[in-house]
């Protein structure tokens, strides 16, 4: 399938669109406790690989999905995506052993679940995305992945909510509550140190995000929900300046 079609599938959901995207970490508590605004058409809701407990915490299903190489091998999620939405498998790009198998073990998750699906891909070469590969991408974390795709469709803004990854201070953005318990099958200390290379990954994803808007004059307003969460390769607010933005439609 041509960059072109998957970039029109992905359009067809958000274009115009308020997109919250959902990460799998304790922020993302926030939103749940708030989830009435969520009951609006110019709201499109996007998640990253545990998707099936966000939903019923929200008590609304996703429209985009995108699942990292790692959930694919495993097979490690739930097979209840309905076929009017979208889910985005990450493979590689790399023509290996390891490619040929991360392929099949594509081909054989996506027949197991009723979903559209658009595939995208990651590379350790510095120079994506380009012209020819727009999907192609210098590797990142998920939820970056997802993020970059959703820019494409051009809607009007992205929240990133339970997007907390980064040093044990990100623990102020935490509710009490949610520093007790599990959040959809991590222990919160996951995501307090979880990703040593934030740094890294911050500086890969203002490159991409350049290309993007240099390449194809894609900028779509982007913000990170937690003053304190390991990502900053955009603006971080709180989460009630979020919920006050969501709200009155800006």
């Amino acid at each position: 399938m041509r960059d072109e079609t998957k970039i029109d599938k992905i359009t067809n959901i958000v274009r115009d669109k308020t997109v919250i995207l959902c990460g799998n970490s304790p922020t993302l508590s926030f939103l749940v406790r708030n989830r009435e605004i969520l009951h609006n058409d110019k709201i499109s809701l996007c998640a990253v690989n545990k998707w099936t407990g966000i939903e019923k915490d929200l008590h609304r299903p996703m429209d985009i999905v995108c699942l990292g190489r790692n959930l694919i091998e495993s097979h490690n999620v739930e097979f209840s995506f309905r076929g009017n939405n979208l889910m985005i498998p990450v493979v590689s790009s790399m023509r290996t052993s390891r490619y040929k198998q991360q392929t099949k073990d594509r081909i054989e998750f996506l027949s197991k679940c009723d979903a559209d699906s658009v595939a995208i891909a990651y590379t350790n070469k510095q120079d994506g995305p380009h012209r020819k590969k727009k999907l192609q991408f210098f590797r990142l974390d998920t939820p970056q992945m997802l993020c970059l795709c959703v820019m494409y469709g051009k809607p009007k803004n992205i929240f990133m909510f339970g997007c907390d990854n980064g040093p044990m201070g990100i623990t102020k953005d935490f509710e009490e509550a949610d520093k007790k318990f599990s959040h959809y099958g991590h222990r919160i200390n996951n995501f307090c140190a979880y990703y040593k290379s934030t740094d890294l990954m911050n500086n890969k994803m203002r490159v991409a995000m350049g290309r993007m808007a240099n390449l194809f004059g894609i900028e779509i307003p982007t913000y990170i929900i937690g003053l304190h969460s390991g990502y900053d390769f955009t603006e971080r607010i709180t989460k009630e300046h979020a919920l006050d933005m969501i709200v009155r439609g800006t």
